[in-house]
């Protein structure tokens, strides 16, 4: 092999472990805009008009008021028991409280899509009570919260009603569809005899979401996804990360709809008109950042005796490309909900590996594992030429060998006149020197896309395969009583038949150059070893059958193709 493929490989190296190491855990943003400076009034033609019991109101961006950004009062001391009521269909039950009609938990049960169910996904006792569409502010006022009654509570719908705070009654209703989808109405009363002036600007928690496990992964970063209107008619995805700090990041709206989100899962609020700004606050252990997001919503004064209503619907559920086309297409608006899968830079080829590659093939396997099997197949007879075209470049290198050694020799001190001699010399003979490498390199974006696929596809999550019982996960069987840097105590069959299956691939592909180039090569192996030696088996067993393959196409060519 010559010296400028094993430059190139070993470069492609280089690139795989900084992006799996540096930059694939802090989950990138495919897109990240920021919204240009734009005047109330075309923000406001953007904006979807509202329901008939919300009065029109402009959609410009909400007022600096100071309880938007200061913290939420305390609550008073709650008695040791509530009334509480839940809310539950064959997919997800929702718990609450009387205790600002707020939910305590949210539960997702065991389906085909969420294998290891049931999970839940937020709780109001570990998040501070910050929970999807639970009032924060109204007006001016930070909410301390208030004990509502239950007024009707079915086994899909539930509505409390009490006063909360300076002659405003509050009438919260619940409604659970099939599903993940649960609305919601937030009705508001003036029962003074004078107008109120100040619930202009509410604001309504979407809160936090809890890991998807019970301990912490690098790779399951929390975040915020923001879909901001935009003059245009277009929606522009924000991506907000947990900072260092614990910082509130304001953007203002029009809102079309805010989430919070980990690996697998999402809770999405969708208003029916859309808020006027949303708040992404940072907060956690500074080994466990996370974020808790809210949102402001606009309401008219309420002159004595008149009520106004707001109203949205939360998706709580899997990131399932599934369910999140089944979101675009309810709302029909705010077309990034498919960002959420966040799958990266390469998106444009991880969403038809994810949906037509990954899940078609599942459709007739009826097995995951066996599907990346054959995906992995098919990728290769795509990438046939490529590497044909390699394979063949190689060869041709591999000929004027002797000619290159001799130029060296001759050239030996003058480094300059050597790589003229040799540039004429691959002219003559119609070689290209990067011509083994770039062929290489072409498939770099293929890995990416596949890594993005596989590793937040849900679908994987729980799902097994011979000795494999979850292959989003390294393939454990047993632990060592001891430690090996960089690997661990975990014993992982996978990445050791991989690394065999690579060595195998090296020692049948043909090889020019010095010994010392050679022993680089094998050293590859063991490189990527270090690296997908805890990475998802799914991963991992892409990799080993395409290693299987490549050794087998290297066989045809060198020893059967000119037979």
């Amino acid at each position: 092999m010559d010296r400028d493929r094993i430059t190139g490989l070993i470069i492609i190296a280089l690139m795989i472990v900084v992006y799996f190491q540096f930059i694939a855990p802090r989950q990138a943003s495919k897109r990240l805009h920021t919204l240009e400076a734009t005047n109330a009034a075309s923000l406001a033609a953007t904006a979807p008009q509202g329901t008939a019991s919300v009065p029109q109101v402009s959609a410009a961006p909400a007022p600096v008021d100071a309880a938007l950004h200061a913290a939420p009062a305390p609550h008073p001391p709650l008695p040791s028991t509530l009334p509480c009521a839940t809310l539950s269909n064959d997919v997800a039950a929702f718990s609450f409280t009387s205790f600002d009609a707020c939910m305590t938990q949210i539960e997702l049960a065991n389906t085909p899509i969420v294998r290891k169910g049931p999970i839940i996904t937020a709780t109001a006792a570990s998040n501070a009570w910050e929970m999807p569409l639970r009032l924060r502010s109204i007006g001016s006022h930070s909410l301390p919260g208030s004990l509502l009654a239950i007024e009707q509570s079915a086994s899909h719908a539930l509505s409390f009603t009490g006063m909360i705070t300076d002659g405003i009654f509050l009438r919260t209703a619940y409604l659970l569809t099939n599903g993940y989808f649960l609305h919601a109405s937030l009705t508001l009363s003036n029962t003074t005899p004078d107008a109120v002036h100040t619930t202009n600007t509410c604001t309504v928690w979407l809160g936090r979401i809890n890991h998807v496990g019970s301990t912490p992964d690098r790779y399951d970063v929390r975040s915020a996804d923001v879909s901001l209107a935009s003059p245009n008619g277009k929606s522009v995805l924000r991506r907000v990360k947990p900072s260092k700090n614990d910082a509130l990041e304001t953007l203002d709206g029009p809102v079309v709809w805010l989430a919070v989100r980990n690996k697998y899962f999402a809770h999405i609020l969708v208003p029916d008109t859309p808020f006027a700004a949303a708040y992404v606050a940072s907060c956690g252990p500074p080994n466990d950042r996370l974020v808790s997001a809210y949102a402001a919503f606009l309401l008219p004064p309420l002159p004595a005796g008149a009520a106004a209503s707001w109203h949205a619907t939360l998706y709580a559920g899997p990131k399932a490309y599934e369910q999140l086309k089944h979101l675009a297409a309810r709302f029909g608006r705010g077309q990034d909900y498919m960002d959420i899968l966040n799958l990266g830079w390469f998106s444009i080829l991880a969403k038809p590996i994810l949906v037509y590659g990954l899940k078609g093939l599942y459709r007739y396997t009826h097995n995951y594992g066996i599907a990346i099997i054959i995906l992995t197949i098919i990728i290769k007879l795509l990438t046939w030429p490529l590497q044909t075209k390699s394979f063949d470049s190689m060869q041709r290198m591999q000929k004027l060998q002797p000619e290159l050694n001799k130029l060296k020799e001759q050239f030996k001190d003058d480094p300059r006149k050597l790589q003229h001699e040799q540039m004429l010399l691959y002219r003559k003979h119609g070689v290209n020197p990067l011509g083994g490498c770039l062929p290489v390199l072409l498939q770099i974006p293929i890995f990416f896309a596949l890594y993005q696929a596989l590793s937040n596809a849900i679908e994987l999550w729980g799902a097994s395969f011979w000795w494999i019982k979850d292959l989003s996960l390294p393939d454990t069987v047993a632990h060592l009583p001891f430690s090996i840097p960089f690997l661990g105590n975990a014993i992982n069959p996978l990445p050791l038949l991989m690394t065999a299956a690579t060595i195998g691939q090296q020692i049948v592909t043909p090889h020019t150059g010095d010994k010392s180039q050679k022993q680089m090569m094998y050293m590859m192996p063991v490189i990527f070893l270090f690296l997908f030696y805890n990475m998802p088996s799914g991963l991992v067993l892409y990799w080993f059958v395409s290693q299987i393959l490549s050794a087998g196409q290297m066989l045809y060519l060198h020893y059967l193709r000119n037979a």
